[in-house]
């Protein structure tokens, strides 16, 4: 109940235009490992891999919404794998962003479906899909979010193979400064 209630104010603030952004350094690796260790009472016979290079650079964005974007992705990974399978948080720079990847080998998700996947209340009609819990706001709340941080977010899937979703945001660079807090209507 808790949840639902955080994911329907969430939209509210997103559709309203009431969210602001707060834009500065933020280290990737410690929200990385934040999340891991938040997860992990939920896993109930999954793994979880946490995979972290040494050299991880900072992301300009704000540490809050990228961790909600995570435990998002993270939970919905569990959400849809079966006890025994595997999930994956991993994180790496590359040339002007760092990535993200949240893989599992859950259900997948049939291609139709792709299309319409981060609309908000969007559920497959999948009956794999509706013996679990959810909103259909999670995947809604992930994209407005990686948006307003300046990134970009993608999915692969296979069905009954698994699932991985690509989040991709701006590094901060060495002499960047943080930016003015800003407004973001959706």
């Amino acid at each position: 109940m808790e949840r639902l209630i955080g994911d329907i104010l969430a939209v509210s603030r997103i559709d309203s235009g009431r969210i602001s952004v707060d834009l500065s350094r933020v280290d990737v690796a410690s929200v990385v490992r934040h999340v891991c260790e938040e997860v992990r009472p939920m896993l109930t016979g999954r793994s979880l891999t946490c995979r972290l290079p040494e050299d991880l650079p900072a992301v300009m964005g704000e540490a809050r919404k990228l961790h909600q974007i995570l435990v998002n992705l993270v939970n919905n990974a569990i959400k849809y794998s079966e006890p025994g399978t595997r999930i994956t948080l991993s994180a790496r720079g590359e040339r002007s962003v760092v990535r993200f990847e949240v893989s599992d080998q859950g259900v997948g998700i049939r291609k139709e479906h792709m299309p319409r996947l981060f609309e908000k209340f969007y559920r497959a009609d999948d009956p794999v899909v509706r013996r679990t819990s959810g909103t259909g706001l999670g995947l809604y709340i992930v994209r407005s979010l990686v948006t307003m941080l300046g990134g970009q977010v993608h999915v692969r899937s296979r069905p009954g193979k698994g699932t991985v979703f690509i989040v991709t945001l701006p590094r901060a660079e060495a002499t960047a400064r943080p930016r003015p807090r800003v407004a973001v209507g959706a």
